[in-house]
C-alpha cells in the first residue's frame, strides 16, 4: 500500500496481503491458518507475528475448538496444558478458564503436532493459545488483534530437569542467551526463540565453558539433552582455547616486500591472507576501476531525539580501534596473492552538516 506525499513522492504504508517476515522467512499467515483449520476439532484459527520478551518476532497461533466456537460470547482467556514429556505444548503462558478442559486441550495438541508434520519448520508457531470462545472481532467484522491475549514468553519452557552435568550446562546457557529463567532439557532452542545470531552467542559461551560444539550441531540437535549426549561435558583438565597467531606469522614475506607494505601502511601491525570472498571483491574493484563499487553498502539512518554527534563519532571510532580487520587495506603481491595490511590506527572518515537553519521541506 502506498500513497502520494505532499512532495510528490510515494510513501510506503505497508503490505496489503498480511504477510510478514520471521527469522528471514516471508510468512503467509493464511497458509498456517488453513493447515490448522484442516485439523479435526478446530473451528477457528488466527496466526500473528508477536514480539517476545527479547523483541524478536515469533509466530503465535490462536485456536478455537468446536466446543469453544459454540459458546456465543465466551471469554477470551486461554488454557494451559503440558505434555507428558514435560513440554508446555498449548497455551504456553496465558491464564483463563478451561472450556471442555482436557478434551479441548487434546484437540489443540493434535493440531499442533499435525502442522509440525505438514508445514516447514519456519512456519510452525512458537506458541499455540486455545481461546475459550470465538475469535474477538472489531465492530466492522475484522479480527480484533488487541483483544487477543499475549503469551507469557518466559513461561514457555518445559520442566524436565537436567540429569547430567552436560545437560545442566546446556540448559543453563540456553536460558542465559534466550533471557529465560530456566529451560527444560527437551526444549528446542529455536522453538524458544533462538535464531542464527543467538546460536553464535550460545556456541561462544559453550566453548568458553570448555566444550567444543559447532553452530551446525546446534541447528541439528536443538535440545540440551541431545547436545549433551553428542558433545558431553567439559573435561576437568580442559585446555584453554588456542592462542591467537602472532603478528606477521600467517604470511611469509621478503624484506623487500615488507618494506613495500610498510610504505603503503606506515603503522603496519600485521599481514593477513585475504579470504576467497575478499579476493573476489578485490578483483571486481580492480576491474571496475573508478566505477561504482557494486559491493559497497550504503544506508541512511534517522535517529530520533537529540543526538550527540561527537559521542556518535567517538563510538564508531572505537569500533575501528577494537577490530583490526576494519582497519585493513588490500594489496596484491607480485605472485597474484591478495593480502590484508592491518594498520595500528585508522581515523574514521567523518563529516557533519547542521541543517537546523533550513526549513523542514529543504532538509532532504
Amino acid at each position: 500500500r502506498v500513497r502520494w506525499g505532499a512532495d510528490g513522492n510515494l510513501e510506503f504504508l505497508g503490505r496489503a496481503d498480511g504477510q510478514f517476515k520471521i527469522r528471514g522467512h516471508r510468512i503467509e499467515p493464511g497458509e498456517i491458518e488453513s493447515a490448522l483449520m484442516a485439523c479435526p476439532g478446530i473451528a477457528q484459527a488466527a496466526v500473528l507475528a508477536v514480539k517476545d520478551h527479547r523483541g524478536a518476532g515469533r509466530l503465535v497461533a490462536y485456536l478455537v475448538t468446536d466446543s469453544g466456537a459454540n459458546e456465543a460470547h465466551g471469554t477470551h482467556g486461554a488454557s494451559d496444558d503440558r505434555g507428558g514429556d514435560g513440554h508446555r505444548v498449548d497455551d504456553l503462558g496465558v491464564d483463563g478458564p478451561a472450556a471442555e478442559g482436557p478434551a479441548a486441550d487434546a484437540v489443540v495438541r493434535a493440531a499442533r503436532a499435525r502442522v509440525t508434520e505438514v508445514l516447514p519448520e519456519h512456519m510452525v508457531p512458537s506458541a499455540v493459545l486455545r481461546l475459550d470462545g470465538p475469535l474477538p472481532l472489531t465492530p466492522n467484522g475484522k479480527l480484533d488483534t488487541r483483544a487477543l491475549p499475549a503469551p507469557r514468553w518466559t513461561e514457555l519452557t518445559g520442566d524436565a530437569e537436567p540429569t547430567t552435568p552436560a545437560e545442566a550446562l546446556y540448559a543453563g546457557l540456553f536460558a542465559e542467551v534466550l533471557g529465560l529463567p530456566s529451560v527444560g532439557v527437551h526444549d528446542s532452542f529455536f522453538e524458544l526463540g533462538g535464531d542464527s545470531i543467538v546460536v553464535i552467542r550460545l556456541v561462544t559461551r559453550v566453548r568458553e565453558a570448555g566444550v567444543e560444539v559447532s553452530p551446525r550441531e546446534v541447528f541439528r540437535l536443538r535440545t540440551p539433552a541431545a547436545l549433551a549426549r553428542a558433545t558431553g561435558a567439559a573435561a576437568p583438565d580442559a585446555r584453554p582455547p588456542a592462542p591467537l597467531p602472532e603478528p606477521f606469522s600467517l604470511v611469509d614475506s621478503t624484506v623487500a616486500e615488507r618494506a613495500d607494505f610498510v610504505a603503503a601502511v606506515p603503522d603496519l601491525v600485521d599481514i593477513v591472507p585475504a579470504t576467497p570472498l575478499q579476493e573476489g571483491f578485490f578483483f571486481h574493484a580492480q576491474m571496475d576501476g573508478a566505477g561504482a563499487d557494486g559491493y559497497a553498502v550504503q544506508d541512511t539512518l534517522d535517529l530520533a531525539g537529540d543526538v550527540d554527534a561527537d559521542a556518535l563519532r567517538v563510538s564508531v571510532q572505537h569500533l575501528l580501534d577494537r577490530h583490526p580487520l576494519l582497519r585493513a587495506a588490500f594489496v596484491q603481491r607480485h605472485d597474484g596473492r591478495i593480502l590484508q595490511l592491518v594498520g595500528e590506527q585508522v581515523e574514521l572518515p567523518w563529516s557533519q552538516a547542521d541543517l537546523s537553519g533550513l526549513a523542514p521541506d529543504r532538509r532532504d
